[in-house]
């Protein structure tokens, strides 16, 4: 780190070779040593890449900082932001149905900002005119987005900067809904009433700056199968849940004859049709309910019974949007993966829509270390690198399982591309506490993701078996999960488990 004089710091801002600065002790870290952050002939090419630059400045830090300078002094944003965001507004008509190259930074417009920034008598002010550009900014890319097609979003955004990848985030009626609901539901807030406006501000930006350690992808879900939710409220969806079809006396474990390691498992009875027809019967009839939603367990869905319910789905014209089957293990090439996994076994589930059409694929980045009880670890589970997002009139959902809930970089990336509801397939004992619990709360107070689980709970013996529990988590905070056990399906709308929660 290096110290900056106050008077030059707004200069260090507009430094392409910056990469931390600390406000409040007057520090910072470029790329070259002994930069001199004097390079101020439109260091960035384009709008992205200063948008980028400025939203990786606000890091928890200096969002601190800025924050505890707001309480007392707010009136400072309001007069700031009206004033940035008059100069940000003028340049509107230039951008309108430009590609994403082609939204250059002008001479002018650098000049502008530069003006804006340079007469900061106070490191707290310039913090405060920076965090104003970035909202300038980002509710330009949304006019910007308006004035287009939904599809082109997706030629816009994810966009590759030098300081990470801008992802916009989308509409939710998730989270337009919820508040609301609260309040009819409870007699006081479930807010956080210590929550700073600036925390408010910063998760409401929709255009945000992430390095990502998995591979993202955005999918819209076509609108045929979008269009059921876009009539429908929250509290009006409905989730189906099936239950666990295998009893813990079916899983065989399989063994590597040269080494003795354990590969993978599977099920003793496949070629029995009992266990194929049963489940894909429960799958019908959630399908026959109209559930917008359907989700399964893991390990509890062989790839043939996945690839034989999407023949059964174009049979009819069921409404579900979409359907998580639930997860087995598979090898590579026998879901044309081979490229990336060889031969080696990865657990796997597909993302289908009603009429048997494949999404996506589900793929768990965990691999075990232990299965089961003190059975010692598989050494031929490959980890997935890919997260698929859907794109949905309710929102951004993501669909994970089990233990990659867990997994910090993935929660990163979760939260940061602004996800509003996750789905968890799981096989865990106990889901619902211990380190599940902190994680799901943190996707909670970051994000605002509900996160719906459904869990085939480990059995110490054979009395647990076949029996499946379903937790819903809400965001706010003090509230316990809505928790269902049971042997049979169960289709739950999100009013009925609202209600729920706000008794508890």
């Amino acid at each position: 780190m290096e110290k900056v004089v106050s008077s030059e710091l707004w200069k260090t801002v507009l430094c392409k070779n910056v990469i931390r600065i600390d406000f409040q002790g007057g520090n910072k870290y470029c790329r070259n040593n002994n930069c001199q952050c004097d390079e101020l002939d439109i260091p960035f090419e384009n709008l992205f890449e200063f948008y980028a630059h400025i939203f990786s400045i606000f890091d928890r830090m200096n969002t601190e900082y800025l924050a505890s300078y707001l309480i007392d002094n707010f009136d400072q944003f309001n007069i700031h932001f009206d004033s940035v965001n008059k100069t940000i507004e003028r340049y509107e008509d230039a951008f309108y149905f430009l590609e994403a190259d082609e939204l250059s930074m002008s001479k002018d417009l650098f000049k502008d900002i530069k003006m804006i920034l340079q007469d900061s008598t106070t490191t707290q002010l310039l913090l405060v005119k920076l965090f104003s550009l970035l909202i300038a900014i980002d509710r330009l890319f949304g006019k910007l987005i308006q004035e287009r097609p939904v599809e082109e979003l997706y030629t816009l955004f994810p966009h590759v900067t030098s300081s990470g990848i801008l992802v916009h985030k989308i509409p939710s009626s998730v989270q337009e809904n919820f508040h609301d609901i609260e309040n009819e539901l409870t007699t006081e807030s479930l807010n956080d009433p210590n929550e700073s406006i600036v925390y408010q501000h910063i998760r409401n930006v929709t255009s945000i700056s992430i390095e990502l350690s998995y591979d993202s992808r955005f999918v819209k879900l076509q609108e045929k199968y979008n269009q059921p939710l876009s009539e429908k409220r929250l509290e009006e969806i409905s989730i189906g849940f099936i239950p666990i079809e295998l009893e813990f006396k079916n899983y065989q474990f399989d063994r590597d004859n040269k080494t003795e390691n354990l590969e993978s498992f599977n099920v003793k009875h496949f070629k029995s049709s009992h266990y194929s027809e049963s489940l894909i019967n429960k799958f019908v009839t959630l399908l026959k309910s109209n559930s917008d939603f359907i989700i399964s367990s893991e390990l509890n869905t062989e790839l043939k019974v996945q690839n034989r319910l999407k023949d059964e789905l174009k049979k009819e014209n069921y409404m579900t949007s979409l359907i998580f089957p639930g997860t087995f293990h598979v090898r590579g090439n026998e879901v044309d993966l081979e490229s990336l996994f060889n031969n080696s076994y990865i657990n796997y589930s597909q993302t289908l829509t009603c009429k048997g059409e494949t999404l996506g694929n589900v793929i768990k980045t965990n691999p075990y270390k232990e299965i089961f009880n003190g059975v010692e670890k598989v050494e031929n589970i490959s980890p997935g690198r890919e997260i698929i997002f859907y794109d949905t009139h309710l929102g951004r959902i993501a669909v994970l399982i089990c233990a990659d809930l867990l997994n910090d970089n993935l929660i990163y990336t979760i939260t940061r591309c602004g996800t509003n509801i996750v789905f968890v397939m799981a096989m865990h004992s106990n889901p619902s506490g211990g380190q599940f619990e902190d994680y799901i709360h943190k996707l909670g107070n970051v994000s605002k993701s509900i996160v719906i689980i459904c869990n085939y709970p480990l059995p110490k013996d054979n009395s647990q078996s076949n029996v499946v529990t379903k937790y819903v988590y809400l965001p706010s905070k003090g509230i316990k999960p809505w928790k269902s056990c049971s042997h049979e399906i169960e289709v739950k709308k999100m009013g009925d488990i609202l209600k729920k929660h706000c008794k508890n």
